[in-house]
């Protein structure tokens, strides 16, 4: 059992533990759409071409910029990698302020960069 030193210390340490709670419900959000999205898929290795069992990835949130303004930025949850082994390729992206997906890729500077919405994994997936 932690013990704390002050009032303010348990209700940042409290704040924290809200935050992690709440991203593991949206995660958890995300994969249940993805999967019903893929329920009429029954075999994963070969959807548009593309084996989702080597490329799907547990959704992590991540920072990405704009491709209109740079000064502008996203958290976004990337639940998909064109090539998981390295950082290059596509990536597909949730938007949890719209529950929407996308497309983003990184940049020549190591940065993520959103390049396009749309409506629905399979959609965004179909655009690679």
């Amino acid at each position: 059992e932690r013990k704390f030193d002050s009032f303010e210390e348990l209700k940042k340490q409290i704040a924290v533990d809200c935050i992690k709670a709440t991203e593991i419900l949206i995660r958890g959000e995300i994969i249940n759409t993805i999967t019903k999205e893929l329920a009429k898929y029954p075999d994963l290795t070969n959807v548009f071409g593309i084996n989702l069992n080597e490329t799907l990835i547990l959704p992590r949130k991540q920072k990405y910029l704009s491709s209109i303004d740079e000064n502008i930025s996203f958290d976004l949850w990337t639940v998909f990698e064109e090539f998981p082994q390295s950082v290059n390729g596509y990536k597909i992206t949730f938007d949890e302020s719209d529950n929407t997906f996308g497309l983003g890729t990184l940049t020549s500077k190591n940065q993520l960069i959103d390049i396009g919405s749309y409506d629905t994994f399979l959609e965004a997936l179909h655009s690679l």
